[in-house]
């Protein structure tokens, strides 16, 4: 298929955003477990840490999930979205970095009209 890029960058930002999810559930599973069965016994540095990773993670499959379905949109904002999420991810030396990589190449050619198409009827391939 000729867009390759743009379907993998689609995939990796779904893929990421329930990567995201279940880090919320694991991350929400231990903070309500040291609540409930533990009776708060945690050191309070765990909690300034576990809330706001917790928040960010569910953040970050938002974000990836609303621009995933934007992307199958033709939406521009998320085409923007992703470049910008893919220079974020250029940080994340050495597993973020390709990602961030496949994200700002596949972006950049634009979204394609006739992957469109292709979306709507798998026939035109």
């Amino acid at each position: 298929m000729k867009y390759k890029s743009f379907t993998w960058s689609i995939g990796a930002l779904q893929f990421l955003a329930w990567f995201n999810i279940i880090g919320f559930i694991i991350l929400c599973s231990i903070f309500l477990y040291t609540i409930f069965i533990e009776k708060g016994i945690m050191l309070i540095g765990a909690y300034i840490y576990i809330i706001p990773l917790t928040i960010l993670l569910l953040l970050q499959a938002i974000v990836f999930h609303i621009t995933a379905k934007g992307l199958l949109k033709q939406k521009k904002w998320a085409r923007y979205t992703t470049i910008i999420v893919g220079v974020l991810m250029l940080f994340g030396f050495p597993i973020l970095t390709p990602i961030g990589i496949l994200f700002i190449y596949g972006m950049t050619k634009g979204i394609p009209n006739e992957f469109v198409k292709i979306l709507i009827d798998p026939s035109n391939l």
